[in-house]
């Protein structure tokens, strides 16, 4: 959706109102953020805000949207500008404003969530999640974005896990679908769930309308899983795409910005498309870069996309 000029100046105006201190109540009355004007095609390019932690978090999203992305990550976990903790109703106004001002939307937010967490920290974890989702649906009622997240857990322990994961999963999906959200869950190479298989296997035995696929092809590709079969496996599930790449060394695993590996990412984005997925494909920066010294969170938005813009289609692909 773009917003005409007399449009958007309501929406912005509205929000401006709201940081005045005419009340959180004007967050849902303004509507919708818009989507990005640059948007085309099936797919819209994406920049998480997990990798621009250094930067205020309304220069972060004018950035992105200066940079041409149609899309940003908010990130909601503990040390960052919008942890839950922080996400008092200014805060929230002020996002709010970022994002109606740059003309880009919020297509989900990072969440913090271990299954295999102890008691206490579950529950606090469950709080978070409800205070994620109902932002999301401040951001956009008709469509809120989905709160996103790994499951936590080690690879080995699947077998011992895998019954109370499905029993915290479904705790999660209710919660979040109170607040009048949805959940995207991701396999991650270091985690209890690892492959497609196992993604499909807990959201079977989970059996919630909230839950979906957050895609990240770069997990699977460390586990030896194409992305032919991953997709595949995981076709009419998948809410949500994170994009980088990955290689393993002599020293373990290294994830690298989008473009430094093999990662064909034009051949990637037409198997996305010809599965049925239309929606946001979102270049990740791991805190294995982020935390580096010298790393600069403009250049690496810069390159992710230099390197992934080339590869959007831009024409109709037709669903297999």
């Amino acid at each position: 959706m773009v917003l005409s000029r007399r449009q958007f100046v309501h929406l912005a105006s509205t929000a401006a109102l709201s940081l005045a201190g005419t009340g959180p109540a004007r967050l849902s009355a303004a509507g919708p953020v818009p989507h990005s004007a640059t948007e085309s095609g099936p797919l819209s390019l994406g920049f998480s805000l997990y990798g621009m932690r250094s930067l205020p978090v309304d220069r972060a999203i004018a950035a992105c949207a200066a940079i041409g992305y149609g899309n940003v990550e908010l990130s909601l976990i503990a040390g960052f500008e919008t942890a839950p903790a922080e996400l008092t109703p200014r805060k929230q106004a002020e996002v709010r404003a970022a994002l109606i001002q740059s003309q880009i939307r919020a297509s989900a937010l990072l969440a913090k969530l271990d299954l295999a967490a102890n008691d206490d920290d579950f529950r606090a974890q469950l709080g978070e999640l409800r205070r994620s989702a109902t932002f999301a649906r401040e951001l956009d009622p008709s469509d809120p974005p989905p709160v996103q997240a790994t499951l936590g857990g080690t690879s080995a322990a699947w077998e011992v896990l895998r019954t109370p994961f499905v029993g915290r999963l479904r705790e999660c999906a209710r919660v979040v679908a109170d607040a009048g959200g949805s959940l995207a869950i991701k396999a991650h190479v270091f985690h209890a769930v690892n492959t497609p298989e196992r993604l499909v296997n807990l959201l079977e035995d989970s059996h919630h309308p909230a839950l979906g696929v957050a895609y990240d092809q770069a997990h699977f590709s460390l586990a030896g899983v194409s992305a032919e079969h991953g997709i595949a496996t995981l076709a009419g599930r998948i809410r949500y795409v994170h994009v980088k790449d990955a290689i393993r060394t002599t020293e373990g695993v290294r994830f690298l910005l989008p473009g430094q590996g093999q990662t064909d990412f034009r051949a990637l984005f037409r198997l996305l498309v010809q599965s049925g997925y239309r929606g946001p494909v979102v270049a990740e920066v791991s805190q294995q870069l982020w935390s580096a010294p010298g790393y600069d969170p403009l250049a690496a938005a810069r390159a992710c996309r230099d390197a992934l813009a080339p590869a959007l289609p831009e024409g109709p692909i037709p669903v297999t």
